[in-house]
């Protein structure tokens, strides 16, 4: 199987998935990236059986010959604001292939979305033949914008399960000295809702005797303990 990523800016949250495809569906999987003006300055890891390439070095007519030489039998878009990827997308769409996009913004119901669901069905729609979201306010959001129960894929969001399992390795160790530390390590972007000064209280509003070290794409540490945070 061939599987075409067309993606904007890579985290390390897809790999995992992209390693599911080769190890699980013996995939062969060629990821077009965002390479310029990134938020973070992430580097994905060689992986076998992946190629990368620099969207920076391709442009509209380039990618469709890039998709006409791989010849995918599914793709993947994360969004709709590449117009490249659009073009690419619409070539494959008129070839029977389905292209699959993310949904990871929530439904709100503002003015911009409402005049979106209008306007998608007629416009973007055709682009794409399902659409894979997040959980449930995805869900809404894609299906107000014209596909259907049966297009619309759950479980989009990803984490690396194998680092986070390691941490049974450790737990032994911490029953008799438990570290009381909060540790956020993300992007402090403000649609994300972090902005490195949420407070620990306990149910009673008070202070806990927890710390926090907040890390972030920018460099940006911050630790608290009680009232008093630092930055450096």
């Amino acid at each position: 199987m061939k599987i075409l990523y067309l993606y904007a800016e890579l985290m390390g949250y897809q790999i995992p998935i992209l390693k599911e495809y080769v190890e699980q569906y013996n995939a062969e999987v060629h990821v077009v990236h965002w390479d310029n003006k990134k938020l973070t300055p992430y580097k994905p890891p060689i992986l076998d059986n992946v190629i990368y390439y620099n969207r920076s070095e391709y442009n509209k007519d380039q990618l469709k010959e890039l998709a006409k030489s791989i010849e995918p039998e599914i793709v993947y878009i994360s969004g709709w604001q590449d117009r490249g990827y659009l073009a690419v997308s619409y070539n494959l769409r008129k070839k029977g292939i389905p292209v699959v996009t993310g949904f990871d913004d929530q439904w709100r119901g503002t003015l911009k979305q409402c005049l979106g669901a209008i306007l998608f069905p007629y416009t973007l729609k055709s682009f794409y033949s399902h659409a894979w979201v997040a959980g449930p306010y995805q869900f809404e959001y894609a299906s107000r914008m014209g596909f259907k129960k049966n297009e619309i894929i759950f479980n989009l969001l990803s984490g690396n399960t194998s680092l986070f399992n390691q941490g049974d390795y450790h737990l032994e160790s911490k029953v008799n000295n438990y570290p009381k530390t909060f540790l956020y390590v993300g992007n402090f972007r403000h649609v994300k809702g972090t902005t490195g000064r949420n407070q620990h209280e306990n149910r009673e509003g008070t202070t806990t005797s927890y710390s926090s070290s907040i890390i972030g794409s920018k460099h940006r540490v911050c630790t608290r303990s009680g009232d008093l945070y630092h930055q450096r």
